[in-house]
């Protein structure tokens, strides 16, 4: 899912039958579920927001309908039964070392995918997997299209927080410059990509990192340090990247600047935001339901209900209600993270990495539809696991 998102489905639904198995096999065989009744809540309510603008747009008759059943229903449950069959600290360690590893996997096979396209390595040095993969070559950027770049929106901000909140030598049994060399080749296929939202989540993650420590109570002039210390570092390592590409090759730093600049100018967002306010205007509060879209835009003629707008997209689809109950949502996993982190000084080193990886993606779901993807959805359940963990293992409520 973290290295191969959006494809290879036929191999991804046996695992996914058997994992959901096994868990209910356990369950039924423990007597027990093993969800916190705060998170078992949670869950009910994210299930009942969805259902409920499903069946608004049942009701209209709306063509996407389908769609969000799937999205909104049977996705959820999915991963409610992943939260408690991964309610284990040790699971979601494991789960931790996996998202690392993805980033070193993930970067490796584009860059390398660049470098086959521009003829510096052999056609045969790589096999071009089902990616959904196109490069444009331009003077100011490079264009990659790969599906799996969209997982480095939380990868690279959430190694980059390791290496801030972390206090060991060693970061889950790695090496502090082996998760910098993660950091900085994540970084490296970031810029390769020409991905713009992407730069800007690279951009603001120094960032979204000290707001989360205005709401920790300990510790926070070290971690303040560490994340002056590491913005430096990424900045050099920016810089470095950006001088050898002025003076080495055919790359324009005022080429790179206009396709930067002008993401927040595009005609057809710009349309798409216009469009979807004027569709919200017209039914606020409780919106159009779930799979409907305007008929003034369409960006896709096969599933016209879709939009890269997505919170644009969200207000239209469940009014001013909807957006305050999912956000609501969002609200819960900061608060309830940072109260566990105050509580539990310990899991700074994981669970705020995880607040600050959701953050950056959130921000970059705002231009592109990721969590419209099952494969995309565990960046906003995973630090749901988490808590769920640390609240069973503090053992104050117990399970059910």
């Amino acid at each position: 899912m973290l290295c191969a998102p959006r494809t290879y489905s036929d191999y991804k639904a046996p695992i996914v039958f058997v994992l959901v198995s096994a868990i209910a096999i356990k369950t039924i065989w423990s007597k027990r579920m093993r969800m916190h009744p705060h998170v078992l809540m949670w869950f009910g309510i994210f299930f009942i927001y969805g259902m409920f603008w499903t069946l608004i747009g049942s009701y209209k008759g709306n063509p996407g309908i389908n769609d969000s059943l799937r999205l909104s229903g049977l996705w959820v449950v999915l991963y409610g039964i992943f939260v408690s069959g991964l309610s284990s600290k040790r699971s979601l360690i494991v789960f931790v070392k996996i998202i690392m590893f993805s980033g070193f996997i993930i970067s490796i096979y584009n860059i390398a995918f660049i470098l086959k396209t521009i003829g510096v390595i052999p056609e045969n040095f790589i096999t071009n997997l089902d990616m959904g993969a196109n490069i444009g070559i331009h003077s100011g950027y490079i264009q990659l299209t790969a599906h799996n770049i969209g997982t480095l929106a939380f990868v690279a901000p959430f190694i980059f927080s390791l290496l801030v909140f972390s206090d060991e030598k060693e970061i889950l049994g790695l090496k502090r410059r082996t998760v910098i060399i993660i950091l900085g080749l994540s970084i490296a296929t970031v810029l390769l990509s020409g991905r713009r939202i992407l730069l800007i989540n690279i951009i603001l993650t120094p960032a979204i990192c000290y707001i989360l420590c205005l709401n920790v109570k300990s510790g926070n002039e070290v971690v303040k340090k560490k994340l002056l210390y590491s913005t430096v570092t990424v900045l050099m390592m920016g810089l470095a990247m950006f001088a050898y590409f002025t003076f080495y090759t055919e790359w324009s730093i005022s080429d790179f600047s206009k396709r930067f600049t002008g993401a927040f100018e595009e005609e057809a967002r710009i349309e798409q935001i216009n469009a979807l306010y004027d569709g919200f205007t017209e039914m606020p509060i409780l919106g159009s339901g779930f799979g409907r879209g305007v008929i003034d835009v369409v960006r896709s003629e096969e599933r016209p209900w879709l939009y890269e707008m997505t919170y644009n997209l969200m207000l239209y689809n469940t009014g001013i209600i909807g957006i305050l109950v999912y956000f609501g949502c969002l609200y819960w996993i900061y608060r309830t993270g940072l109260q566990i982190v105050n509580k539990y000084p310990k899991e700074k080193m994981i669970l705020l990495p995880l607040l600050v990886g959701m953050s950056s993606f959130l921000i970059a779901n705002i231009t592109n539809p990721y969590f419209g993807s099952y494969d995309f959805m565990w960046i906003l359940f995973f630090p749901v696991a988490y808590i769920n963990s640390v609240k069973l293992e503090s053992g104050t409520f117990g399970s059910i």
